[in-house]
């Protein structure tokens, strides 16, 4: 058993396919528990919010199903093929940040950090932004176009999380209602144009 640990833990370590495929999953299996948490909470709590954000990890795991469905050894063409439909459902994806920026901007619903845990979120949100930019550049290299849709996923998810932290630090340091408006749209612009680019 220690063996076959070590030797699985080697190959994570050493081969850049291998690692590639077991995040992959392993992204599938948190999205989708993360699902069911939320609709399980916006079901009981009656809340907006919460259904909004589990239909954004039901978006996220269907994406990441297409993916882990191409990974392997698939023709290239039929794995383009995946990848377009993963585009399809990115197009709904921004439906739902629609809808959370609405609620948002309503004031319905919004994030909010206690204390200092505030300084913390940024400082994860940033990491995960700038390792997935640096993931997308390395994996457009693979010429696998599964791997690299993974990585460009990665950084969707990583700019909705900078959108939240955004809403959550105008909560904290400030409540002007057309700054909040102003930086929601040139976000929401900004995240466009890095996917598009990418």
């Amino acid at each position: 058993m220690k063996e076959s640990i070590r030797q699985i833990s080697n190959k994570f370590i050493k081969e850049h396919q291998f690692r590639a495929e077991m995040t992959l999953c392993l992204n599938l299996v948190i999205n989708f528990l993360f699902a069911f948490f939320e609709a399980a909470c916006g079901f009981l709590f009656h809340s907006a919010w919460m259904g909004t954000l589990a239909f954004y990890y039901i978006l996220l795991s269907i994406m990441r199903l297409l993916l882990v469905k191409g990974k392997g050894h698939m023709e290239v063409g039929k794995k383009w093929g995946k990848c377009v439909q993963c585009g399809c459902f990115l197009l709904l994806f921004t439906i739902v940040l629609v809808g959370m920026s609405i609620l948002m901007q309503r004031g319905k619903e919004s994030i909010h950090y206690p204390g200092y845990l505030i300084y913390g979120v940024a400082a994860y949100t940033f990491y995960a932004v700038i390792t997935a930019i640096w993931k997308v550049n390395k994996f457009r290299k693979m010429n696998d176009p599964i791997y690299f849709t993974s990585k460009v996923l990665n950084l969707a998810v990583a700019l909705v999380s900078i959108f939240l932290l955004q809403s959550a630090m105008i909560r904290a340091f400030g409540n002007d209602p057309g700054f909040a408006r102003i930086m929601g749209i040139a976000m929401g612009f900004g995240a466009f144009v890095v996917i598009i680019l990418k």
